[in-house]
């Protein structure tokens, strides 16, 4: 085989993508999208030699361990989604496990939308993983009070939840997820989500990092967690917000915490979906 150079772009670092969307779902508004390693991207048209960007570059993940993302190669897809899959480390250490270099994050489905008048790239973990569901609870137009734990003696490790916070009328100034030994907090007032991190096997806050979490235009906050042992992913806006973490959850530790902080919080609605394995144990 042999190589041309045809173009160059200054843009990116290392394990680079590239793909074609349809912008808001309309393919005769077709874009391109270049990525790096760290989940940065740049969307503008190719020619098939030059790639010509229109908008500067944004990040698809706005977690600490998001790296390396690739796409699969969608004619061997029965359907003409996009799905990716990242490299769940980005150099922190990992959190003290043994035998494997960290893991993958959670299959998604790849899209683009018009989001804040920007081109936006939106990730929403794809439809099999409700294959995995082994058990479901619910709750429906709860109160979340100031310092009471909605999710008292409720236990898991893996779980999807969806949750919907009326935010219209709150005087809370925060809400609280808790996971083990692990809080995560969505700050009300500033609409930022204030993840943890792993760093030389302990977990630190990361409060001078926060990342932009805003509500909807009718105050609604919808929040997605998929969580598997040191595995924490955040989805939220329609997929616009992803957030991508591996964090060293207290192993013998499967409680669970929801929590307002100053203040009541209207929960509309939360779903639990306990996670199964996807292969039998060793023993099975």
């Amino acid at each position: 085989m042999t190589w041309k150079k045809l173009s160059n772009i200054r843009f990116g670092y290392e394990c680079p993508d590239i793909y074609e969307l349809p912008l808001d779902g309309d393919p005769k508004k077709s874009k391109w999208v270049l990525q790096d390693a760290k989940g940065s991207y740049i969307v503008g048209q190719f020619d098939g030699k030059t790639f010509t960007k229109e908008q500067d570059p944004l990040l698809m993940d706005v977690g600490p361990d998001f790296y390396a993302a690739q796409t699969f190669f969608r004619p061997n897809f029965p359907t003409k989604a996009l799905i990716q899959i990242a490299w769940h480390d980005h150099w922190n250490g990992g959190v003290g496990e043994k035998g494997w270099e960290r893991h993958a994050t959670f299959p998604v489905e790849v899209g683009l939308v018009t989001y804040e008048g920007r081109m936006r790239i939106t990730r929403t973990p794809i439809a099999g993983i409700k294959t995995l569901y082994k058990g479901t609870k619910t709750w429906k137009n709860e109160t979340l009070a100031d310092g009471k734990n909605l999710l008292a003696g409720v236990k898991s490790k893996t779980f999807d939840l969806t949750a919907v916070f009326d935010l219209k009328e709150t005087n809370a100034t925060g809400i609280t997820f808790r996971i083990a030994n692990v809080p995560l907090k969505y700050d009300i007032k500033a609409q930022m989500f204030h993840g943890m991190r792993a760093h030389k096997h302990k977990f630190i806050p990361i409060p001078n990092k926060p990342k932009a979490l805003k509500p909807d235009a009718n105050g609604l906050l919808k929040i997605r967690m998929l969580v598997d042992w040191s595995q924490l992913e955040v989805f939220s806006a329609g997929g616009v917000f992803s957030y991508s973490a591996n964090l060293p959850f207290t192993p013998k530790d499967s409680s669970l915490g929801l929590t307002a902080t100053g203040g009541d919080v209207k929960l509309v609605s939360m779903t639990m979906n306990e996670v199964g394995r996807i292969w039998p144990k060793a023993s099975e």
